[in-house]
């Protein structure tokens, strides 16, 4: 099962209802993780990958880098690019792909060792964040907690009511439909934006 990126606890903080709200919870982080990834097209829970080769069919020269089959890349490890040790330092690392100032000569072999995704902050008994844990982005952690809060709040996903005195409707939640998951709102898209692979 795919390791969650914020706990049950912050968005119970988040909805400022703290440990009133169920463990059965972690259903809608997981339906709101899922939506951020399809969104940024990648998975977001931490791994690390090893030994991972690249056969350039062309030569990549600045500013282009390596694009990466997995990201968002967290830390480098190592690169080998044709049998020779590169030092980390001579590279620029982006979230989807690893820049030098050299080019990567077509049909070169490079082996890459790094570190994709995130783990999660850690929470203390009351559900507040331990400072300094976890490496997941602001922004994306903001946007997980706001669509999982919403689910949590309107978990029929389609319809709302409200009453004014006498006068009481129902309608359809804007970017819902019957049976369906929320569409991502300007402002979510915003938050990550920066985060978003836009070359495969």
């Amino acid at each position: 099962m795919t390791p969650l990126l914020v706990g049950v606890r912050e968005l119970g903080e988040f909805l400022r209802i703290g440990t009133a709200i169920p463990e059965s919870a972690e259903a809608q982080i997981r339906t709101a993780q899922a939506l951020v990834e399809s969104e940024l097209n990648g998975d977001l829970y931490e791994r690390v990958i090893q030994q991972e080769r690249y056969r350039p069919l062309y030569d990549i020269e600045p500013p282009y880098g390596l694009e990466t089959r997995s990201g968002p890349i967290s830390s480098v490890q190592g690169l080998t690019y044709s049998n020779t040790e590169i030092d980390l330092a001579d590279l620029r690392i982006g979230l989807w792909s690893i820049h030098r100032e050299t080019t990567f000569r077509s049909r070169s072999v490079i082996l890459l060792d790094y570190t994709v995704g995130y783990h999660r902050h850690e929470t203390d008994s009351s559900g507040t964040v331990i400072p300094n844990e976890g490496n997941v982005p602001d922004p994306i952690r903001e946007a997980i907690l706001g669509i999982a809060g919403e689910l949590y709040l309107h978990p029929d996903g389609a319809l709302q009511s409200e009453k004014i005195g006498d006068y009481h409707y129902t309608m359809r939640i804007p970017g819902f439909g019957l049976g369906e998951l929320p569409a991502l709102t300007p402002k979510t898209k915003l938050l990550l934006k920066r985060y978003k692979r836009t070359a495969v």
